[in-house]
Formats: structure tokens, sequence, C-alpha cells
């Protein structure tokens, strides 16, 4: 229930909304299943948790235990104070409303809302974003890193390719 088959984004003059699809129903397992959506809200990665392509100013968490429901949602910030390697540099900003949605127990569907304030973003701005699923047993799928504004998708190992490269180059000067 972690095979994320689709995914979407709309940002509006009030919410950025997101839909996560899965290939089987999502929340079934009774030790629980959580989705996870890093956002680079400023487009700049050097700004943020460091994740290869970006830097992820925002989290947001989405945890379902067998009900098929939503149990928690919540939104994060990152303070850009702490190591952008520090996954602790998260810390909890608002609850959010997510709903799975579907039949009781076979949602393959998840739908979220979060206020533009609280991600410090405009309508038609693009952001960066990438979704993590992941169960108790270590289990785990996530989507490339999507662009909202351009459509682009990059892939993780490019990224890393790409930094590997830029450490490695001769730079004279």
């Amino acid at each position: 229930n972690i095979d994320i088959i689709e995914t979407g984004i709309t940002i509006d003059n009030v919410f950025t909304s997101f839909l996560v699809k899965t290939k089987e129903p999502m929340f079934t397992d009774s030790e629980g299943t959580t989705i996870r959506i890093l956002i680079d809200s400023d487009n700049n990665q050097n700004s943020g948790y460091y994740y290869p392509g970006m830097g992820a100013d925002h989290l947001v968490e989405i945890y379902g235990e067998e009900t098929g429901t939503v149990s928690t949602a919540m939104v994060y910030s990152f303070d850009d104070s702490r190591g952008k390697d520090d996954w602790n540099g998260f810390f909890s900003l608002t609850n959010i409303e997510a709903n799975s949605t579907g039949a009781k127990g076979v949602s393959t569907a998840l739908e979220l809302q979060i206020a533009n304030f609280d991600i410090g973003i405009d309508a038609g701005d693009g952001v960066k974003f990438i979704v993590i699923t992941l169960d108790d047993k270590g289990n785990f799928d996530s989507t490339n890193i999507i662009n909202s504004a351009t459509k682009v998708e990059q892939t993780y190992l490019s990224r890393v390719i790409i930094g590997r490269q830029n450490a490695n180059d001769n730079r004279n000067g």
C-alpha cells in the first residue's frame, strides 16, 4: 500500500493542494503508514533541509493505520540555524486537513491542503516537492523531485551525480 502511482499539486490564492494516489489501498497496515512531502517553497537549494536537488523548507507528514483513514496530519518548518543535514531541524508548525478518499479500507487517494501563508508562497509561485511513502517494515517508495512551475522531474540519482561532479570539478581562482 505504499506504491505511488500518481501525484498532483494545485496552488490557488489561498491553498496549496496535493493529491497522492497509491496502487493499493493506503493506511491499511496495523502498524501504520506514513506519507511525507518535502517542499522547497523558495526554490533555493541553499536553504532548508538538504535533499539532492532541493532545500526542503517544509515537511508534510501524514500518518494513518488500518482503518483506512488519516490519524494525524502536520506541517513542519525547517530551522535554517540548524545544519542542513539535521533531520531534527524540522519543528511543528500546524495541523492540516488531509483525507484519504474512497470507501473505508479501500482508499487509494490522499488529498490535503496547506494554507499558502503557512509555507510562504503566493498563487503563481512554483515549488519543488517530493513525495515519500513508508511503512513499519522499512519499505518505501518516492517520486522524483517535481517542479510545479515547469513540470520538470529530476531523479535522485541525477541530482547526486550533478552534486558529485560539482564537488570534483577543478576550480581555479
